[in-house]
């Protein structure tokens, strides 16, 4: 099992650089087995469902392993979560205890029983992720050991992760990422360079534990490309590998990126927290000289379908453009649910075609597959809506107010309108903002201009939002659309 795999090691390879502790794996093994006995002691037994209430740190590593030894199913919720969405995750995911792992006192660990009226949980796993829930409720997401373990080794193949080799941990542990620059870092015995949440929006301590700490792959959401870019970090030539995903790719910063980490080999990975990582792409200059970065072709063990407004669906090569569905080796099994009667059985994205025995995650992207079986992602369906009865895309007016020199980054919503039906409003972050300079405001008048010679007229932005702050995220790092939507429509500044 993946988490045996880790704590059977006991040498004095690093494993685990937290801050200015380093951790050997016998210092991980010692740790994993005195956690273990206290939460045994407190009652933990196999089975269970223990929800982890910890910020990323080495003891927060210890003990999830140390709750996996124990054979209970590891709940990682986002931090920083209201009271109420807290208690409702708690519920949904049965979870028979929780867990506060506080560094500064690990004597006070303990396992707490969670009062429940019933328990309906219907998935066993090694871990249980959520959603970001930026469109809606978090969803949780159950994995099993096997999927982990399959994901694990295609990445240690992928990336040269091995003993030794160094591995910068940016996200937070309840994010996806986690599956490769921690557990399956620390799978093949690796070292996991933890970037803690307070340093998490820190360019300037970034950058130290980058030469500090000298990771030769980096992974990361593309924020932290865009916070990097601030800052005065010098050439990084041990990195062999930048991994960003989530988000995005940051085209702009293209140049920061090869001259910052000059022998690397960039890669833009496509995946989702139900999927895990399902296509990678190469960057190549051609990509940035086209202004569009493909999400590439699906990885070993991967089926991609594409499915056309007919239902009907492709794979293969040749052109195609619709939903993507996927299906991968690492996929959950499909959502924690509480066996809800009210639940409909035929929303669920996890699905079964005609021509195929394997199960299809509907990820609710549009994506373009090009005669060379490339492909690019146009849009999310959610985000394809209708200006004046004509169909827009919101990511496609992002990208081009994204191309103006003075942008840094933009977000695009809708709002009613009685005449249009909805308008466009594009909330916008002046690279001036971004670099905090005292630079004269960026003009919006030159923005509808940009907008105008390159987007239908339905699609240009009735109004624009110019923001002297970053936008808010959620806790992986994606602009939280619904609190900018929300916040700007309100009159208030995020």
């Amino acid at each position: 099992m993946w988490e045996v795999a880790i704590s059977a090691r006991r040498d004095l390879a690093v494993a685990v650089v937290d801050g200015a502790r380093t951790w050997s794996y016998a210092d991980l093994a010692e740790q994993v087995a005195a956690h273990r006995c206290v939460f045994e002691r407190d009652g933990v037994r196999p089975g269970q469902t223990v929800a982890l209430l910890a910020d990323k740190s080495a003891h927060a590593v210890a003990a999830t392993l140390a709750l996996a030894e124990t054979g209970a199913t590891v709940f990682v919720p986002p931090r920083g979560l209201g009271s109420e969405l807290q208690a409702d995750l708690l519920c949904r995911a049965a979870a028979d205890y929780t867990v506060q792992a506080d560094e500064r006192n690990a004597e006070s660990l303990r396992a707490t029983v969670v009062p429940q009226s019933h328990r309906a949980s219907d998935r066993r796993a090694a871990l249980v992720l959520s959603t970001s829930g930026s469109t809606g409720v978090p969803k949780l997401v159950p994995l099993p050991s096997p999927a982990l373990e399959r994901f694990a080794g295609w990445a240690a193949d992928a990336f040269g992760i091995g003993p030794g080799v160094r591995v910068l941990s940016y996200a937070p542990l309840n994010f996806d990422l986690s599956l490769l620059d921690v557990w399956g870092t620390l799978i093949h015995g690796g070292t996991t360079v933890l970037v803690r949440p307070d340093d998490a929006a820190r360019a300037d301590r970034i950058a130290r534990i980058l030469v500090d700490q000298g990771p030769e792959v980096v992974q990361a959401v593309p924020l932290l490309v865009r916070l990097l870019a601030t800052a005065d970090v010098p050439p990084q030539p041990r990195v062999r590998h930048v991994i960003l995903t989530g988000e995005s790719f940051p085209v702009e910063h293209w140049s920061w990126l090869r001259r910052t980490f000059p022998r690397a080999e960039v890669w833009n990975l496509y995946g989702c927290t139900e999927t895990n990582d399902s296509f990678r792409h190469r960057l190549v200059q051609a990509d940035i000289d086209a202004g569009r970065v493909p999400i590439g072709r699906p990885l070993p063990g991967v089926e991609a379908r594409i499915q056309d407004r007919g239902t009907r669906s492709t794979t293969g090569e040749g052109y195609a453009e619709g939903e993507l569905l996927v299906s991968t080796p690492f996929q959950t099994p499909g959502y924690l649910r509480q066996g809800d009667p009210e639940e409909d059985p035929q929303s669920s994205p996890f699905v079964r075609l005609p021509d195929s025995d394997r199960v299809f995650y509907r990820t609710g992207d549009i994506v373009r597959r090009t005669a060379d079986g490339v492909h690019h992602l146009v849009d999310r369906i959610s985000r394809i809506v209708k200006v004046n009865g004509v169909r827009t895309s919101l990511a496609e007016v992002e990208r081009v107010l994204a191309d103006h020199p003075d942008v840094a980054e933009a977000v695009v919503f809708t709002v009613p309108d009685e005449v249009a039906g909805q308008v466009l409003h594009a909330a916008v972050l002046p690279r001036s903002a971004e670099q905090h300079l005292a630079a004269p405001a960026l003009d919006t008048l030159a923005l509808r201009g940009h907008c105008r010679r390159r987007l239908a007229a339905a699609a240009v932005p009735s109004r624009y939002h110019l923001l002297s702050l970053d936008l808010p995220r959620t806790s992986t790092g994606k602009p939280d659309r619904a609190r900018i939507r929300a916040l700007l429509t309100e009159g208030a500044a995020p």
